[in-house]
């Protein structure tokens, strides 16, 4: 029934606003879910009774409330997507013009890595001898004007975050920033394949924009 009841969310967030693109929505009800259920307990997976991880819970439990007011959004043009199926390296021209219904030939295109993606959660990998991988994000203040936003962060594990800058000031409704993420190892490597998660949050005095991390060790 999860399908049906987000598609209604979808719907009842379109109605209220009805300039928001579709990735501004999905922003919407992923950065305002809650990582507890209606208990107030960790959400935990079907499948052992034991907490879920990211992967299986996603954003969380969607709240519609929050999510008609969630203060930032991350958005995505539709040209972002074109970069982002470019820098796959799946697919080639033919297959991506299919897709987006109009001729592209990627090599024209500067495409972009899958975490470059301005999407409302942060997923990389990082190996033994990985350099500090710098992601980028730009959020929209749909919220109140004269909002000021300061960074909030939990580390996944064994791994160190810095978040440039840490404060981000919104004047007017509609108004951009940007910021980046810097992930780095904070001593020795977790071992290949296994999952560290974390979360970071811009919170104001009315809004928390909450987003999931995931750093998958290689």
């Amino acid at each position: 029934m999860a399908t049906p009841h987000a598609a209604g969310l979808v719907a009842l967030l379109k109605s209220n606003h009805p300039t928001w693109s579709a990735a501004a929505i999905k922003s919407a009800i992923m950065t305002t879910a809650s990582t507890t259920d209606k208990d107030g307990k960790p959400i935990s997976d079907q499948a052992d009774g034991k907490k879920a991880n990211v992967f299986a819970t996603g954003s969380g439990l969607i709240d519609p409330q929050a999510a008609n007011d969630p203060g930032l959004v991350y958005d995505i043009q539709p040209h972002d997507y074109i970069r982002y199926l470019c820098g796959l390296g799946l697919f080639d021209d033919k297959k991506i013009s299919a897709i987006v219904r109009g001729k592209i030939t990627c090599s024209t295109i500067r495409s972009i890595k899958a975490e470059e993606l301005n999407y409302p959660s942060i997923g990389v990998s990082l190996g033994a001898n990985s350099a500090p991988k710098t992601v980028s994000r730009t959020v929209t203040n749909v919220g109140d004007a004269g909002t000021t936003y300061t960074v909030d962060f939990d580390d996944p594990k064994g791994v160190n975050i810095v978040v440039s800058p840490a404060v981000l000031r919104f004047n007017k409704v509609g108004e951009t920033k940007s910021f980046n993420i810097t992930l780095s190892f904070k001593s020795v490597p977790l071992p290949a394949g296994e999952v560290s998660e974390g979360q970071l949050s811009w919170v104001s005095g009315k809004y928390l924009t909450r987003s999931p991390i995931a750093v998958t060790f290689v």
